[in-house]
């Protein structure tokens, strides 16, 4: 699993998409709890357009590990881009909440500003949609 990670990871920095996406998948293949693999694996996708991937894939994640700030955060951000479909806003709060709720370890300072910002984002927009 490692290795299939750390060859991900090399073609994502090269911006080899496809080629980064089937080493994360085949590391996911080895490990299904690995989630780092699972995470990058979903931006790619939302790279790619694919937000409905990309959301299984998150909420799969959330679902084996609920305190995983990183991917509350992540789903938050993808909810917030689709910001016209009824109910996204409101969601995107819930996981912007869930992710600074989490009290990850793993969660940087930076992470954790910028899922603040996230969230104060997600309610001026709410705000703005109020009559």
């Amino acid at each position: 699993c490692g290795a299939r990670f750390y060859m991900g990871s090399l073609y994502e920095r090269k911006q080899v998409f496809p080629a980064a996406e089937h080493e994360f998948r085949r590391a996911l293949a080895l490990d299904p709890e690995y989630a780092p693999a699972a995470l990058i694996l979903a931006n790619l996708r939302v790279r790619a357009g694919d937000l409905k991937e990309a959301k299984a894939i998150l909420w799969d994640v959330v679902r084996r590990f609920p305190g995983m700030a990183k991917a509350h955060f992540l789903l938050a951000n993808l909810y917030r881009m689709q910001a016209g479909m009824p109910g996204k806003l409101e969601m995107a709060l819930k996981e912007a909440d869930a992710a600074l709720r989490a009290n990850d370890p793993a969660l940087e300072p930076v992470e954790a500003a910028e899922a603040r910002a996230l969230r104060a984002e997600i309610l001026e927009m709410l705000e703005g949609r109020r009559p």
